[in-house]
């Protein structure tokens, strides 16, 4: 009997890769629009913002239960980590470190389900390294007050460690890739429209002053650091969906309008950090985009329009807008006191090297430079004061990490997106700590493989081992081969 031969794989100039495009361009417009609605109503009604955190929780919790698509469970995470200074500036009625600890659960659940637990020993040990200086927490403080501490502190490395174990070793194709990046986009265009609907809606506007502080009422009634770092974020996701080479010419455009609106609004906020976020991870992106050839055209023109937008029209809007107090503000290189929290960690490192002071202790020390105790700024340093020689190790790991996850990727298009990802998200553990959960969100995401978008097309899965294999198949770390002809699982 005479075998029958496989479809071909669809190349991109077939028809049905760009129907689906086009369909995905009007369910992205959709998914936005809703979002733009979805701001202003839950800075009104802090119920809305619980009930929206609520049941994303809920959803994806169900869906780490029951999904197949381990796609899905990742965007959820997505959602979230967009959503959480969402949530915070809205009043929901949840705990403070919802956003990290809903995450870290919904993809424990899937990590236990799908059985993937190989490649996952660094990430455990890293996290592992920071338990023994609880002890010393515990020692020093009541119990009520050392648990809040080691809650508080050890929540954004435990998230992270989650997300590299849950990401490590995952299958992406590039339209599933695309999927996710939009889908953290939607609620920062919420978080964008409430920040709109707040500048537009205040009696007055004082920009005097604010050349060496922040704006209040530009970031919506919340702490403008948070803010300005989430819109960069925003800025840094639309600039990457903008250059993916699967996006449609109309949702390329789309991005590039999205991309300076979260800059413009990230700028109002008066804290640097957003920028200096977005624009550190896109130079890190563009250094290896430049690498491809096909590329270089692409990339030479955003960056001409964007440069161009901004010169002529949004940096002389900005600075009327704000009587000149905005390119003051900016023109400052004064590091708010970050220089002397760095030098408080390494003076107590160097006088506790061992075991450190213990989780959240180290706040007491930073009196020395400043009049009252003051929680850490720098991620990296907190881990030296706080967990000594074991913080030590644990900063090297996470470093090993990055560079793992960096060298076992080939194509430049590929190098840029975990470079991306990793700078951004220690860029903001630098000048933020890990006050948010999109810092472990995205390095974990540095760890996903990606692939062309025929590479993922499996059938019906049915029992846990084959679920396992679906997504977290081992791969070589040499440049994938053209395919001529394939079933729907062709890539080992």
């Amino acid at each position: 009997m005479k075998r029958k031969s496989p479809a071909p794989v669809p190349d991109g100039n077939s028809r049905t890769p760009s129907a689906r495009a086009k369909l995905k361009f009007g369910a992205v417009v959709l998914f936005l629009a809703a979002h733009v609605i979805l701001g202003p109503l839950m800075k009104l009604s802090s119920t809305v913002g619980t009930v929206h955190a609520l049941t994303t929780a809920f959803v994806g919790i169900f869906l780490a239960l029951t999904s197949r698509q381990i796609t899905t469970i990742a965007c959820v995470g997505a959602y979230i980590a967009g959503a959480e200074v969402l949530w915070r500036i809205s009043k929901a009625q949840v705990f403070w470190e919802f956003g990290k600890y809903s995450t870290s659960l919904i993809f424990l659940l899937a990590i236990v389900r799908f059985a993937k637990m190989k490649h996952t020993a660094i990430p455990i040990a890293f996290f592992l390294l920071l338990i023994p200086s609880a002890v010393l927490t515990c020692i020093g403080l009541d119990l009520a007050d050392a648990k809040e501490r080691i809650s508080f502190n050890l929540s954004g490395p435990f998230s992270l460690a989650v997300c590299a174990c849950f990401f490590i070793g995952l299958r992406l194709a590039q339209d599933q890739h695309l999927r996710l990046l939009t889908t953290m986009i939607g609620p920062l265009i919420s978080l964008s429209s409430l920040v709109l609907y707040c500048t537009a809606t205040a009696t007055t506007l004082e920009f005097a002053g604010n050349a060496r502080g922040v704006n209040i009422t530009t970031s919506g009634g919340f702490g403008p650091n948070q803010v300005s770092a989430m819109l960069g974020l925003g800025t840094v996701l639309a600039f990457l969906i903008a250059v993916n080479e699967t996006s449609t010419l109309k949702l390329k455009c789309l991005m590039f309008g999205s991309m300076l609106l979260f800059a413009t609004q990230s700028a109002l906020t008066f804290s640097r950090t957003g920028i200096y976020l977005a624009g550190g991870a896109i130079v890190l992106a563009a250094f290896y985009l430049w690498r491809d050839r096909q590329m270089r055209f692409k990339l030479g023109l955003l960056f001409a329009c964007a440069i161009l937008l901004a010169t002529l029209f949004v940096i002389p809007f900005l600075n009327n807008f704000t009587e000149g107090v905005l390119s003051e503000r900016f023109k400052d290189t004064d590091p708010t006191g970050r220089d002397l929290i760095l030098k408080a960690d390494l003076y107590t490192f160097l006088h506790h090297p061992v075991f450190g002071v213990g989780i959240g202790m180290a706040a007491t020390y930073r009196r020395l430079f400043f009049s009252r105790a003051i929680e850490a700024h720098t991620e990296f340093s907190r881990l030296l004061a706080e967990h000594g020689v074991f913080g030590l190790v644990a900063l090297v790991l996470v470093f090993w990490m990055a560079w793992t996850a960096l060298r076992q990727v080939q194509t430049p298009g590929a190098k840029a997106i975990v470079a991306t990802a990793i700078g951004w998200s220690f860029l903001f553990m630098a000048t933020s700590g890990m006050r948010l959960v999109a810092p472990s969100f995205l390095f974990g995401l540095a760890f996903a493989r990606i692939y062309p978008n025929p590479a993922l097309k499996p059938g019906p899965l049915k029992n846990r081992k084959n679920l396992r294999a679906k997504y977290f198949r081992r791969t070589p770390n040499h440049k994938l081969p053209t395919p001529i002809a394939s079933t729907p699982n062709s890539y080992s």
